[in-house]
């Protein structure tokens, strides 16, 4: 909550206790993949500790965890279609990822896109 008593959104900066200025504060959904559920799964893991190399370390540890359950760098969605699923896709094509698109359609209809 601010000073007059509004509540403050989880991504906002928290003023510092030493200076009237904001400080950053990580973005929830982050601090919380990381922290508390996922990651590390201790709420009391220091974020400020985090630089440069201990990120990377910390990505790749994640990689290692998570990427055979929700990593999407595997096109072939062959697995869902086969039993009947039925997926509808929104994609701008501003950044980039339209080659997957590309990719993953033909195995997931049984034709060119």
């Amino acid at each position: 909550m601010d000073s007059g008593g509004t509540p403050r959104p989880p991504s906002s900066p928290t003023p510092s206790p030493t200076s009237t200025s904001p400080s950053p504060t990580p973005f929830f959904v982050a601090r919380d993949w990381v922290k508390k559920y996922f990651v590390k799964a201790n709420p009391t893991f220091d974020l400020s500790s985090l630089n440069s190399s201990t990120l990377r370390k910390l990505f790749a540890e994640s990689v290692d965890k998570f990427a055979s359950v929700i990593a999407s760098s595997d096109p072939d969605l062959s697995g869902f279609r086969n039993p009947g699923g039925k997926l509808l896709v929104w994609h701008g094509g501003a950044d980039g990822q339209d080659a997957f698109c590309r990719e993953a359609m033909p195995l997931s209809v049984g034709r060119e896109v």
